[in-house]
């Protein structure tokens, strides 16, 4: 997201904005300010298609804002499936940790039991 909003400033320069104002076509060659890392991660986000799209094709600077509001609905998407995520970790990292909490200190109470002078009568 950092990569695009490095576009979008850069659209916002008095030059572009002139562009824009005139409607001529400002095309921005995403490979320009995308690394291999992001593209695949934009891949893995949205499909093959998404990506191949925009990659070795010039966008329509217009599209970048379009883009942009997609990438933050994904990102939107994640956060809270990733804190539902860590909810549900939780739960099952307790629920275990009581479990073998209390198979230690049965085992702890077995073993003292067996090892006391009292059980060998």
């Amino acid at each position: 997201m950092r990569a695009l909003d490095k576009i979008v400033e850069e659209l916002k320069t008095d030059r572009m904005r002139k562009k824009l104002k005139r409607n001529e076509k400002v095309t921005v060659y995403i490979e320009e300010y995308l690394s291999v890392l992001n593209l695949k991660c934009l891949k893995d986000l949205f499909g093959d298609r998404y990506v191949s799209n925009m990659r070795g094709n010039q966008i329509d600077a217009n599209v970048i804002p379009t883009i942009m509001l997609d990438l933050n609905k994904k990102y939107m998407e994640l956060v809270k499936h990733r804190e539902k995520a860590k909810i549900k970790w939780a739960r099952t990292f307790k629920e275990n940790h009581e479990k073998a909490y209390n198979h230690a200190t049965s085992v702890k109470k077995e073993s003292a039991k067996r090892s006391s002078p009292c059980s060998k009568r």
